[in-house]
């Protein structure tokens, strides 16, 4: 018997959050079981073709949060289950992050100015940058997606002055080019004049956080 859709996004939210705390107590396979659980009831519910909204939504909030795990404890980290990286093969993890921002495209082709769909696409960009994706990623690809989420994240603190988390993620994001530049140190990726004036405009935002 098909569950109602309310009951099913309930359900899932609740099982996403536990998988994030999962996620920030470093038990990484329950936060797997977690997520994986999560997108089964989604996928039942329509998944990413489904008429609600809202079940496309948490189903690309999942796959976001799934695509920044790290390898379980005692496990390879591209595990031929779940993280391999084959020559020229887009490994899981990444396919994840890559549908979810599918997804969340598609929300916005919908409905363009929605602010939850830009502010969570602007997350899944930025986490494109997080260890893993950016191993499995080209230099360009990583950057042009942290420009991207960076630009989102500065149009919704400009056009929501009253909220506070667009502010604080444009700023983490802008961080993240910092963090992410020394991870690529050995690269031909440098900080140049663009990012290191956005960097100082976002230090009296800082102040006022």
């Amino acid at each position: 018997e098909k569950r109602p859709s309310t009951y099913v996004l309930h359900r899932c939210r609740l099982i996403r959050q536990m998988g994030y705390t999962s996620h920030m107590a470093n038990q990484t396979e329950q936060a797997i079981e977690l997520y994986d659980r999560a997108r089964e009831l989604l996928d039942e519910a329509g998944g990413e073709k489904s008429e609600n909204t809202e079940i496309r939504l948490e189903l690309a909030r999942v796959l976001q949060l799934s695509s920044i795990l790290p390898p379980p404890k005692n496990q390879d980290a591209f595990d031929p289950e779940r993280r391999e990286v084959a020559k020229d093969s887009v490994p899981p993890f990444k396919r994840d992050a890559l549908k979810a921002q599918s997804i969340l495209r598609s929300l916005l082709d919908e409905k363009p100015t929605d602010p939850t769909y830009r502010y969570v696409l602007a997350s899944c960009l930025k986490s494109m940058s997080e260890p893993y994706l950016a191993w499995a990623s080209r230099l360009g690809e990583t950057e042009s997606a942290l420009e991207e989420g960076i630009e989102l994240l500065s149009k919704l603190k400009d056009e929501y002055p009253d909220n506070p988390d667009y502010r604080y993620q444009w700023v983490t994001a802008l961080n993240k080019v910092f963090r992410w530049s020394k991870v690529r140190s050995r690269t031909t990726f440098t900080m140049n004049t663009k990012w290191k004036q956005r960097h100082r405009k976002a230090l009296p935002v800082i102040h006022e956080l």
